[in-house]
């Protein structure tokens, strides 16, 4: 048998080795049953089995339990938390609780029920300080508030009384009304907690009572008042105290003393026996502001000393008084009276700072009125500045309390501007700021307005008094001191204009006449403020809303020159001709002829230019000489007929006749030096003229009168010369504008060149070299260095106009060429002619050793 098995055993792993022998020996192989098997050949079974079992052991003992939880108990737990008030370890276990509780099969309906409600109470305690704020965070909590509440309901819960009131004061708090009644509804039989929601109804609207017409909330008072017939005679007694406070608050903010005096003393009267003395105490200081919003002013302070005398010191109620008695002290205004509030006021302060609901706020204002009226400035806006910071960041929207501190702080800026104090109007106008944000009242828009323009006129003011052109004093530090206010006034222009706009926007449709002014202000301001683009806008929009305002044709003249002055010359034509069209008898239509020359000069309409202006100074029946209009037309028909020289044959001589009107009238004035340059100037120019005229042939006696004509024009010329000259220096130094100091400079030159024309060589030798040494500095002194040259030589001294010529050189190489393309310059290509012809000339001189003089020599 062993030998048959070893046999078996070779065949076996011979037939292995040949990978499949049998089919390759073409034999079938026998099966082996398991009893022919050896025990040797099958040992791994057993071995492979008690694996397996021991894998699938060590899984099932991986699982994890089906553990029992025990989801009262922690319900029950968090539910203690929240009675103990621990709301930190009542949150965590809801915490720990929430994704087991809603993730097992052992929770029920119940379980999640009392897990909503309690979470519902814990989030109504966590925000109850807060609960009432109105921000989107607090009132997305109240909502959360609501649907845990109504989760919990839904799946089965009943809510208890507490948790009603809690629901009913959420919907309170999200100014849902509707649904607080239909709560309010469902508890007629449980009285307590339907008194004790209404109650909170009823301070919730008495707390919005800034924001609402108070009818609605009397209302409320009424309908509270008749649930109160089930509480027992001490509970009653404390709602009736409650609910007289109130309507008597309701009557004393609206400002009706008599209403509360007639209200008090019969409530008082009634509740005198039934309430405390404490109680009463409340009621009776009420009852003594009443009398002191009736002006009975010492029965006012006789209640209010009779409180005093009956309570503690450090109680709360004294606040009250003390600012009572400070508001009564305040009202004799005498200096005696106003230290004695301000005493009164600094211990409401210092001792009972209780807040917004406190009469803290009032003896703050009080406090800061005292000081301003004793002169106490800093101090008075640091106690302001408090209050308004005090009402800007917890009184509600609506609160008097704001307009009471702007009644204050008005009274304040109206003396300070009486006093020309504008400064310190503004910044008491600063403090209302923080009261409104960017929704400034009316009035107080109207006080920035007014305050920042008379800011601008005191700036401007004390800037014309620093005139250096008035002053004579050109000073590094005058000037600076005179540009340093005029850019103040020019700030607070602006800023006027900007408020002014405001003020008009704000009062468009409650106030026409307002808005028309403050229109008409503002504009005026962007005027003066050279904010020229604002300036049209507004006049523009003047002219369009204004319709039936008498300042609507001067709008239209103001709102062209703004346009004229940003270079828009065109719509500057069209408005000026529109009011010269429409309103040709007006003041405003001769002053836009004026302003509509100018303008259409600039568009090289000369003619037209020239023309408009004639029609005012030729014999205009409602136009004297005396007028604005006419002397504004005369200058500036004289300023263009002198810049049309030389383009049009007769336009010195109409220079002449217009500029000599001017200086005859208005020679003393500031235009006086400017005009009698130009006057003298035409008379210049209208020399070549005369020599092309003395050119032709000509009779003797024609020769002679022409000459003396053009003798008689130099010399006027020259004297007239001499005059600008005196005017324009008589003006101090830095103050002249560009075209004045030009003007200044050329009379020194052209006063000497009428004398070089005059051929009066010594005495134009004089004035050049007076003209050279005086702008030394500047390209034009060699006009005067080539005529000395010129004149000179042309008198035959010519040793000296060789040193002359030799200064003019050297002048010469120290100026840059493109010095001389400056315009105005009084260097005309004559003179280069004349000096260059001297010059070729010079040259060929020789010094004659014997005689001591320059002799030509001959070619």
């Amino acid at each position: 048998m062993a030998e048959q098995d070893e046999l078996q055993s070779e065949q076996l792993e011979a037939g292995d080795e040949a990978g499949g022998g049998d089919e390759l020996r073409g034999e079938a192989v026998r099966p082996v049953s398991f009893e022919e098997l050896h025990w040797s050949q099958v040992w791994q079974l057993p071995v492979l089995l008690l694996g397996i079992g021991m894998f699938v052991l060590g899984v099932w003992l991986v699982l994890p339990a089906d553990v029992k939880h025990d989801f009262d108990g922690k319900l029950k737990s968090a539910r203690e938390y929240l009675h103990a008030n621990n709301l930190d370890a009542a949150a965590q276990t809801l915490a720990d609780l929430n994704p087991v509780l809603f993730n097992s099969d052992q929770g029920t309906a119940a379980h999640e029920a009392e897990y909503w409600y309690i979470a519902a109470d814990l989030n109504y305690l966590q925000n109850a300080g807060d609960r009432m704020i109105q921000t989107q965070t607090i009132q997305e909590n109240n909502k959360q508030i609501l649907k845990y509440y109504d989760d919990a309901v839904g799946l089965g819960a009943e809510l208890g009384p507490q948790a009603i009131k809690r629901y009913a004061e959420t919907l309170i708090a999200l100014g849902r009304m509707d649904q607080v009644r239909s709560v309010i509804d469902q508890l007629k039989d449980d009285h307590m907690t339907r008194q004790e929601i209404f109650k909170r109804l009823v301070a919730h609207e008495f707390d919005r009572r800034w924001v609402t017409d108070g009818k609605g909330l009397v209302s409320l008072i009424a309908e509270y008042s008749e649930m109160l017939e089930h509480l027992g005679k001490a509970d009653r007694v404390v709602e009736d105290v409650w609910l007289t406070d109130m309507r008597a608050a309701l009557m004393l903010e609206a400002g009706d003393g008599e209403a509360a005096l007639d209200f008090l003393l019969k409530r008082i009267q009634r509740l005198n026996g039934r309430a405390s003395d404490r109680q009463l105490a409340g009621l009776t200081v009420k009852l003594a502001r009443a009398y002191e919003l009736e002006g009975e002013l010492e029965s006012a302070k006789r209640y209010y000393q009779l409180v005093q005398q009956h309570i503690e010191r450090d109680d709360d109620l004294n606040a009250d008084i003390y600012t009572g008695l400070g508001r009564i002290a305040l009202a004799g205004s005498d200096p005696q009276g106003v230290q004695q509030a301000q005493a009164y006021f600094a211990t409401v302060v210092k001792e009972y700072p209780l807040g917004i609901q406190s009469p803290y706020v009032g003896a703050l204002l009080g406090a800061a009125d005292c000081e301003a009226r004793l002169g106490e400035f800093a101090s008075s806006v640091e106690h302001f500045r408090q209050a308004a910071q005090m009402l800007s960041e917890q009184a509600r929207p609506g609160d008097r309390r704001r307009d009471e501190m702007l009644d204050v702080v008005q009274s304040h800026i109206r003396f300070a501007s009486e006093n020309k104090e504008y400064e310190q109007a503004l910044e008491y106008l600063k403090l209302l700021r923080p009261l409104y944000g960017k929704d400034l009242p009316a009035r107080v828009l109207l006080s920035f307005a007014t305050t920042h323009e008379k800011i601008g006129e005191q700036a401007a003011a004390k800037a014309a008094a620093i005139d250096p052109r008035e002053t004579g004093d050109a000073s590094v530090a005058r000037v600076a001191s005179f540009k340093r206010r005029n850019k103040e006034g020019v700030i607070h222009f602006g800023t006027a204009g900007d408020y002014y706009l405001e003020h008009a926007r704000a009062v468009t449709i409650g106030d026409n006449a307002g808005h028309g002014e403050s229109l008409w202000k503002s504009a005026e301001n962007y005027d003066r403020a050279n904010k020229w683009e604002d300036a049209v806008d507004v006049y523009a929009e003047f002219v369009k809303t204004r319709e039936s305002d008498p300042r609507r044709v001067r709008a239209m003249n103001h709102l062209g020159r703004a346009l004229f002055t940003l270079g828009q010359y065109k719509p500057a034509i069209e408005k000026f001709s529109e009011v010269v069209r429409d309103h040709p008898r007006t003041i405003e239509a001769y002053e836009a002829r004026v302003m509509l020359a100018k303008a259409y000069e600039k568009e090289g309409e000369v003619e037209k230019a020239l023309r408009g202006l004639e029609q005012v100074v030729v014999d205009d029946p409602v136009v004297t000489p005396d007028s604005k209009q006419y002397r504004e037309a005369l200058i500036e028909l004289g300023r263009m007929y002198y810049k049309q020289i030389g383009k049009d044959d007769g336009a010195a001589e109409q220079a002449i006749e217009t500029l000599t009107k001017g200086v005859e009238r208005y020679g003393s004035d500031d235009e006086g030096g400017v005009l009698r340059f130009m006057l003298a100037d035409a008379y210049r120019k209208s020399i070549p003229a005369i020599d092309q005229e003395l050119s032709r042939k000509l009779t003797n006696k024609q020769h002679l009168e022409l000459n003396a004509e053009r003798s008689q024009r130099l010399k006027k010329a020259q004297e007239y010369f001499h005059q600008a000259k005196t005017d324009l220096e008589s003006r101090p130094e830095g103050t002249l504008t560009p075209l004045e100091q030009m003007y200044l400079r050329n009379s020194y030159f052209y006063k000497a060149d009428c004398a070089y024309d005059q051929q009066h060589f010594p005495l134009a030798i004089e004035l050049y070299e007076e003209a050279a040494r005086k702008w030394e500095h500047d390209p034009s002194s060699m006009v005067a260095l080539v005529q000395i040259v010129n004149a000179r030589c042309e008198l035959g001294q010519f040793q000296e106009a060789k040193l002359a010529h030799d200064q003019a050189i050297w002048q010469l190489s120290r100026i840059p060429e493109e010095a001389f393309n400056q315009p105005g310059l009084p260097m005309t290509r004559q003179h280069w002619e004349d000096w260059l012809r001297w010059s070729s000339e010079l040259n060929l001189f020789k010094m004659n050793s014997k005689k001591g003089n320059v002799m030509p020599v001959s070619q």
